[in-house]
C-alpha cells in the first residue's frame, strides 16, 4: 500500500510546486525591497555590458562567491600570525649545541675559562669522547670567530643559532 502512495504523493508534490511557480511573477513588482533591487541591477547592467571575459571572471570570483569578503577576511587574519622556525639538531651535534647555548655571550676572558672547565669535567666524565669532540668542534669555533672580530674589528659573540642557520644555512 505503501509502495503505491509514495509515487502518487510525489507526483501531487510535483504537480503543486510547478502550479505555484506559474503564478509568480517576474522579478520586481513583488515588494518595496525587490524593486529598489530592480533600478539598482538595471543601472549596473549599465556598466557590467561592457566587461571582457577576463573582468566578468573577476567579477563572478570577487563579487558573486564574496571573494572580496574571504580576502578581508584573511587580510585581518594574518596579521597577528607569527612564525616560529623548528630545526632539528642532527645527533653528532646536539652536545655540541648544548656547550654553545651554556657559554652564548661575548667571547673575552670567561669563555677561556669556561672552556677550560668543561674540558677537566669531560676529561673526568664517562663520555669524554663525545664531549671532548663537542669541546673540540667549540674551541675551533671561538678561535674563528675572535679572527673575524680581530679582521673586522668587532667584538665577537657566540650565539645559539640553530634556527639562525635553517634560515639561512651555516655560519663558519
Amino acid at each position: 500500500m505503501m509502495l503505491i502512495l509514495l509515487p502518487i504523493l510525489l507526483l501531487g508534490f510535483l504537480y503543486l510546486c510547478v502550479r505555484m511557480q506559474a503564478k509568480r511573477y517576474p522579478e520586481g513588482n513583488r515588494d518595496f525591497l525587490s524593486k529598489i533591487a530592480l533600478k539598482v541591477n538595471a543601472v549596473l547592467d549599465i556598466i557590467r555590458r561592457r566587461f571582457t571575459v577576463g573582468m566578468w571572471e573577476a567579477y563572478k570570483v570577487m563579487i558573486l562567491q564574496y571573494g572580496i569578503v574571504m580576502m578581508l577576511i584573511m587580510f585581518i587574519a594574518s596579521k597577528s600570525l607569527s612564525f616560529a622556525v623548528w630545526s632539528p639538531i642532527p645527533e653528532d651535534k646536539r652536545t655540541y649545541y648544548m656547550y654553545v647555548q651554556d657559554m652564548q655571550g661575548p667571547i673575552d676572558e670567561s669563555t677561556d675559562d669556561y672552556l677550560k672547565r668543561a674540558r677537566e669535567n669531560a676529561e673526568n666524565s664517562g663520555n669524554s669522547f663525545e664531549l671532548t669532540r663537542a669541546l673540540d668542534m667549540l674551541e675551533e669555533k671561538v678561535n674563528i670567530l675572535r679572527e673575524q672580530g680581530e679582521e673586522e674589528n668587532f667584538d665577537p659573540w657566540m650565539l645559539y643559532d640553530p634556527s639562525f642557520n635553517a634560515f639561512y644555512g651555516e655560519t663558519p
